[in-house]
């Protein structure tokens, strides 16, 4: 939306010739040139959420300055921190598409980027179809600070890729939230007390105890995934305290023939 309404600024404000419109954009082609080179491997050093989340605040700053601008010489650092921030976010997105494909999908790439060009191309052919209207309507300075307040606001949405969850962790979530939901009291104090507490080992050996209960029992997916998510240590007293309530469990679940 910038680059059709920003010479057409320039010819009504400071009576900029030809080659200072064109010129006007050089800053900003040469530092996307160097963010783009210098936050591949720094991105990845700081957070890829983080260089996006500080390159969109630094593109809403340059916005707000643009319309400042008198001279030409003004407009050198307001463009040339919008192209280095441009380089921040596409140096920085592109890999974290990647990324969450690596965690939560299959790793086929292709797909993925195709989606990421599919938005960067029609965000540039639906901005410079807006631009002209929105410069008639509420002016370049308005439409400028519009677009700033829009990446002011988009910008802490980035926390969220922080620590993107993986596909095995949100089913493993789910799963300890049935078990919570199964056994609402092994999360207590006090149950946890009696387990974490110091004892000897019982006198009975655990192979003498799976044996002379049914292997079914301990194939059961419900069985794995409530004491893998009981969030409680992995010690004998504590297969042996929860045992009783595993077979109780198992034993309500099966169905019973109506007579």
């Amino acid at each position: 939306m910038l680059e059709p309404s920003l010479p057409i600024w320039m010819v009504d404000t400071m009576e900029a010739s030809r080659w200072q419109q064109g010129v006007a954009f050089l800053p900003a082609s040469i530092c996307y040139l160097i963010g783009t080179n210098l936050f591949g491997p720094l991105g990845h050093k700081m957070g890829r959420w983080l260089a996006a989340c500080s390159g969109l605040l630094i593109i809403g700053f340059c916005l707000i300055l643009i319309p400042m601008a008198r001279r030409m010489q003004h407009l050198i650092i307001p463009n040339a921190g919008l192209g280095f921030a441009i380089g921040m976010v596409d140096s920085s997105m592109m890999p974290e598409l990647g990324f969450l494909v690596d965690i939560r999908h299959a790793a086929v790439y292709g797909s993925v980027y195709a989606i990421g060009d599919t938005a960067f191309c029609l965000g540039y052919a639906v901005g410079p179809a807006l631009s002209g209207a929105l410069v008639n309507s509420i002016g370049f300075e308005w439409m400028l600070v519009i677009i700033a307040i829009l990446n002011f606001a988009y910008a802490p949405l980035l926390v969220l890729l922080r620590a993107p969850p993986a596909r095995d962790e949100k089913q493993g979530k789910r799963r300890c939230e049935r078990s919570h939901l199964l056994f609402p009291f092994a999360g207590s104090a006090f149950f946890s007390s009696l387990l974490t507490r110091q004892s000897p080992r019982p006198t009975l050996p655990l192979s003498s105890i799976s044996s002379s209960i049914s292997p079914s029992l301990f194939s059961s997916d419900m069985t794995h995934q409530v004491y893998r998510c009981s969030n409680l240590p992995s010690s004998p007293r504590t297969f042996v305290f929860l045992l009783p309530m595993f077979i109780l469990l198992l034993q309500m679940s099966k169905p019973r023939s109506c007579n």
